[in-house]
Formats: C-alpha cells, structure tokens, sequence
C-alpha cells in the first residue's frame, strides 16, 4: 500500500515537472489522431468487432471512415449490415447500391433481401436474392432464398435450394 503511494506521488511530480509526460496531456494529444493514425485494415478490423459487439454507432463511424479507402467495399457492407440490424432499411438499400463488383455480390444481395424483407417486400428479397448468378451464390444466398421462399408459403421451391445445403454439408 505504502509503496503504491510512492509510485503515484513520484508520477505526479514527474508529471509537475514535466508536463508532456504526463498522462493527461499525451492522451489527449493522441485521441483526436487515434482513430486516424490505424491503417485501414486495422480500423476494418476494430469495426467489425465492434459490430459484433453491438457497438452500432461506433462500428458505423468507423465503417464510414472506410468508405475513401481500400478497404470501402467490405466498409460498405460493414455499413449496410449496420443499417439492417438497426431498422434502417432505407438507408442500407442506398449503401448498397453501388456495389457491383463481383465479391460483394453474394454478401450484399443478402443485406438487400434483409433489408426489403425489413420493410415488407418479400418478393423483392426474392429477386434480389435469384439476381445472383448460380456460380456466386454462396451459403448464405441459398439460405437466405430458401428462408425466403418458406416465408412465402412456397415449400416445394424452398426445398431444392435449402437441400443443397444438406448436401453440401454432407460432401
């Protein structure tokens, strides 16, 4: 006890005489840069995790501190599954739409089926869903269609496409 008394009095009398040292002051120097001193791919990173820990807003901030980066097509998406979860289907369809390069077009046309699912438009999932050529629709697209199409009542089609699931599980 006495001996953490004396380490914090002699931080405190080095940060008396020397005030860039101190704490305080180098961390306040540094957080307005902190954010912008990460490379990119480290900001992708933080964001991400952020949004898997519900972090929404700051996981949107640093998403859209993406966007004039290499890394702005997976922010982009970071930013629409962002809008998604958060009720913001408008917004996410807008985001979206200037994906078109063709690694994105799997993960985007899910956000867009989940966000026009969000907002009623279940056919419109459908379609964007079916819009992915057979060669790109990974898992989730087909989970997601046959999600979709079950929603709509329509088993004998749902089945076929979630099958291919069993079957790739199974190989």
């Amino acid at each position: 006890m006495r001996a953490r008394a004396l380490v914090s009095i002699a931080v405190l009398v080095a940060a008396s005489c020397h005030p860039a040292a101190s704490p305080s002051s180098s961390a306040s120097a540094t957080t307005g840069k902190a954010a912008h001193e990460l490379p990119p791919q480290a900001r992708l990173a933080r964001a991400q995790q952020r949004l898997e820990l519900s972090g929404y807003r700051e996981a949107e901030a640093d998403f859209r501190s993406l966007l004039a980066t290499p890394e702005a097509t997976p922010a982009r998406l970071g930013i629409a599954q962002v809008l998604v979860i958060t009720g913001r289907a408008e917004a996410a369809l807008e985001v979206l739409a200037p994906l078109s390069d063709p690694a994105s077009l799997a993960p985007a046309a899910v956000l867009r089926a989940r966000a026009l699912q969000s907002r009623g438009d279940v056919a419109g999932a459908e379609r964007a869903l079916r819009a992915v050529p057979d060669s790109a629709a990974t898992p989730a697209v087909r989970l997601a269609l046959g999600s979709v199409l079950l929603r709509q009542g329509r088993r004998a089609d749902a089945e076929p496409v979630l099958m291919t699931l069993v079957n790739d599980y199974n190989e």
